[in-house]
């Protein structure tokens, strides 16, 4: 297998169709696709079914409560098989076009980040895409000008020792910073959301900064012993 794409999945019905034909003209061959849903209340979970029906390509996971984006990611890297792992939205923010560009720069790196010239997102999300940013600078040491995205390559030896977290949260970018010191951010355009509205809003933000904070700082304090998600069905 060469390359194995992660779609974090919540409530996408609309633009399943379109992304996974993108992804298929983009990838050609030796490929598989995995789509993780993290508990939609549309109908993503029939599309995905039908998806995966009519290509042996296909594979999905679909959690029995929702766990997040990260948990969902962190359930696909699991289940992967390929040499090279790409993560990318279900919102065709991400342009599946662009994937030879960021796995071209694997021959030198270990994993990838794709960051836009200008975030399409509301002024909140950008401002917490520039405190993300600094909290990464303060608690990993990384290098200022690596920009961290939701729209990455990641080379298979570096997936594997990101999958030895023993973490009960998880923040995938975090983990590849603290996994290796060969990462790299690349630029290019990202589009504005085709179909629904972001599932984030400030409160979620700052809840996902104190789970940074908690488990990937030096003081650890309130851990909780729970499981990272719960699989309700897969293939």
């Amino acid at each position: 297998m060469d390359i194995s794409v992660i779609i974090p999945v919540y409530n996408g019905e609309k633009s399943l169709f379109e992304l996974n034909k993108r992804l298929a003209d983009v990838l050609k061959n030796n490929f598989e696709i995995i789509y993780v849903d993290d508990f939609s209340n549309d109908n993503s979970r029939k599309i995905i079914r039908q998806i995966a029906y009519e290509d042996q390509r296909i594979k999905y996971i679909f959690f029995d409560k929702n766990y997040g984006q990260q948990a969902a990611i962190f359930a696909g890297l699991k289940k992967s098989r390929g040499e090279i792992v790409l993560t990318l939205d279900d919102d065709l923010q991400h342009r599946p076009e662009d994937i030879p560009i960021l796995t071209a720069c694997l021959d030198d790196f270990e994993g990838v980040f794709a960051f836009p010239f200008e975030k399409p997102h509301s002024r909140y999300r950008k401002w917490g895409s520039h405190f993300t940013d600094q909290l990464f600078n303060v608690l990993f040491k990384k290098e200022k000008t690596l920009k961290i995205s939701s729209f990455r390559a990641i080379k298979r030896d570096l997936v594997d020792r990101m999958l030895l977290s023993q973490a009960h949260f998880v923040y995938i970018s975090a983990l590849m910073i603290k996994e290796s010191n060969k990462l790299k951010t690349i630029y290019n355009d990202q589009l504005h959301r085709k179909y629904g509205n972001s599932n984030y809003n400030l409160l979620k933000l700052m809840k996902l900064y104190l789970n940074i904070i908690i488990y990937y700082g030096e003081i650890k304090i309130m851990q909780r012993n729970k499981p990272l998600f719960i699989v309700e069905e897969e293939i």
